[in-house]
């Protein structure tokens, strides 16, 4: 009995060992099959993380050159406020004053840093600019964003610059102030800029009669306007004016500003001829306190400039256009 006891012990023994072989073997299976499905999905994750970096940083690099866009677009209007400025004083035109402000402002076209990490973006010239003293002109750019792991995105931009004519409001000459002069004879008067901040009404009118008589006034308003002899009257910014009973004389009313009619058939006597006057904005005359452009003026005087320095503006909605 105890041989038979001892034979079945020593059979389930065999039998133990055997499971315990199996179940090791599939241990190692099951380990295996995990380290490889977990170094392919480590590979995976690692691969769309980098996937999910360069993504990331494509997009801060377009942003970025957005960026460049909308500073470009604000440093133009910039110089066309600067040059309109200029011009009033320098008797350029606004093509030439213009390129000048932007080949001094160098500045423009340097990398811009959005931060201390080394994003930036910076502005190009495709062309150099080419400047139309009438209606509109184009010129092309590119703006580079760059990101501080070293992405780049490129834009490329059009901005165009278009003289503002229509549909602007009558400026208030109610505040100018009166300046209490109606004649001037054989001696010069200057009303600085600081005097009449706003302007400079005639309210009664203007008449200068005598030779070399020098008014310049920044901006004004003339009931009546009479300039004979020769003398010269000069107003750097707008002119609005009702009346003008006489011009005689060689270009005897200079207007670097925007000039304003308030009546379509002003009466302007010359001793032959129309009358010469210089303006070089905008020409203006007002139909319900909105400014139009004053189509025939040229059957009541002659403009002798060109009309550069009217009202230049970069349009925010349609003057920039953007190729991604």
């Amino acid at each position: 009995m105890k041989s038979i006891r001892l034979l079945n012990n020593i059979k389930g023994a065999g039998t133990i060992k055997s499971e315990k072989g199996y179940t090791l073997i599939l241990v190692m299976i099951i380990v295996s099959v995990t380290m490889i499905l977990a170094a392919t999905l480590s590979s995976s994750v690692i691969s769309a993380r980098k996937q999910f970096n360069k993504t990331e940083n494509i997009n801060i690099a377009t942003d970025l050159a957005e960026m460049g866009i909308t500073y470009y677009q604000a440093a133009i209007n910039n110089l066309i406020i600067n040059t309109q400025e200029t011009i009033k004083v320098s008797k350029n035109d606004f093509c030439t004053e213009f390129t000048l402000e932007e080949r001094n402002n160098t500045n423009i076209y340097s990398p811009k840093y959005v931060d201390t990490d080394g994003n930036k973006y910076k502005i190009d010239k495709t062309a150099p600019i080419s400047c139309s003293n009438v209606g509109q002109f184009k010129f092309t750019f590119t703006s580079t964003g760059t990101t501080k792991s070293g992405e780049v995105r490129q834009l490329q931009g059009t901005i165009a610059i278009s003289q503002v004519k229509v549909g602007k409001d009558l400026p208030d000459y109610s505040l100018f102030k009166d300046s209490g002069i109606t004649k001037q004879v054989n001696y010069s008067i200057e009303f600085p800029s600081t005097t009449y901040p706003n302007g400079v009404a005639f309210n009664s009118g203007l008449t200068i009669v005598g030779g070399n008589i020098l008014t310049v006034l920044k901006s004004a308003y003339f009931s009546s306007m009479e300039i004979n002899g020769g003398a010269q009257v000069i107003v750097q910014e707008t002119a609005i004016i009702n009346k003008i009973t006489s011009v005689n004389g060689n270009t005897n009313l200079i207007i670097y500003g925007d000039a304003i009619f308030l009546t379509e058939t002003p009466r302007i006597d010359k001793l032959a001829g129309k009358a010469n006057i210089c303006i070089y904005g905008n020409i203006y005359t007002v139909k319900n306190n909105k400014l139009y452009d004053y189509t025939d003026f040229s059957n009541y005087f002659n403009n002798t400039c060109s009309n550069s320095n009217s009202s230049w503006t970069v349009n925010p909605e349609s003057g920039v256009t953007v190729t991604y």
